[in-house]
């Protein structure tokens, strides 16, 4: 939860090397970070850090015979190359709620099931250490009034980049056609801002009402960083035979790998070397 909360997971005494596996704490999420912390005079000599990553293969770019014409792009959706800072609050737990909120204007009632903020909250969500938001997906899980009521239903969700108190821009607001017969639905909606911000403020609205919170915040460095080239290695068999084509990108690039027969893939593998923290 970006260094909200810490589980210690284990430690060493005098010289010792050990190797901690704490798959189960981070497992489902999208990051995590690591601290050390040390009794004098001790320090870490070395680290390795091992992390397994996991997505569908169909998303992965497949080799056929002929020529395979690919093309490799840098950044996000909006050209940004930015690293995300995610925050999901389950309103089921206070204290989640509690570390971000900052006011609250609302009938809360955390095990109520289907309404369990009505009115306002309004969240505080500071960019990563050494970055500013660039633009952020807010969005969550609302209470809606089904059928011929539709058209109260007026969740929304406000943004502002200047203080607590505004003023507020429309990030989403719901609209329910009358056709809908449940109570609940999601909604979310892209923000990019004018001025990369360090903090930004988001109001939710609940009416009828909130149930699950979701924030994304794109951040970009303050300076310009040296770029490192990405390495991409394909890996296939052809004709009995395992080979790789490898190629480097330091920015948006088409490629070809010729096959004359055809290949079966093995792995495509993705490297970036290690860069320094920004100041």
């Amino acid at each position: 939860d970006n260094g909200l909360t810490w589980t210690r997971i284990g430690g060493t005494d005098g010289a010792e090397s050990d190797m901690i596996d704490f798959t189960q704490q981070v497992l489902g999420t999208y990051g995590y970070l690591v601290r050390f912390e040390f009794s004098h005079p001790g320090g870490l000599a070395e680290l390795s850090l091992n992390t397994w990553g996991q997505l569908a293969p169909v998303s992965l770019p497949r080799l056929l015979k002929g020529e395979n014409r690919l093309t490799f792009s840098l950044g996000d959706r909006n050209g940004c190359s930015a690293s995300v800072k995610e925050i999901r609050l389950n309103l089921r737990d206070p204290a989640a709620l509690a570390r971000h909120a900052v006011s609250m204007d609302a009938d809360y009632q955390p095990l109520r099931h289907s309404e369990k903020l009505k009115g306002e909250v309004v969240l505080k969500v500071d960019s990563k250490p050494g970055t500013k938001i660039k633009w952020f997906t807010a969005g969550g899980y609302f209470h809606t009034y089904p059928g011929k009521n539709a058209a109260k239903t007026a969740n929304a969700i406000y943004y502002s980049t200047a203080d607590t108190d505004g003023p507020w821009k429309e990030a989403a607001r719901s609209h329910v056609p009358d056709w809908v017969v449940h109570w609940h639905y999601g909604m979310d909606e892209d923000v990019v801002l004018d001025q990369p911000a360090e903090t930004v403020y988001l109001k939710y609205l609940g009416d009828p009402a909130v149930n699950q919170i979701w924030v994304y915040a794109h951040c970009l460095g303050r300076t310009e960083s040296e770029k490192h080239p990405v390495r991409v290695t394909h890996c296939f068999e052809q004709d009995g035979e395992v080979r790789e084509k490898k190629f480097e990108f330091s920015t948006d690039s088409e490629y070809t790998i010729n096959c004359e027969t055809e290949p079966v893939d093995r792995f495509i593998r993705f490297e970036l070397p290690s860069q320094p923290a920004l100041e």
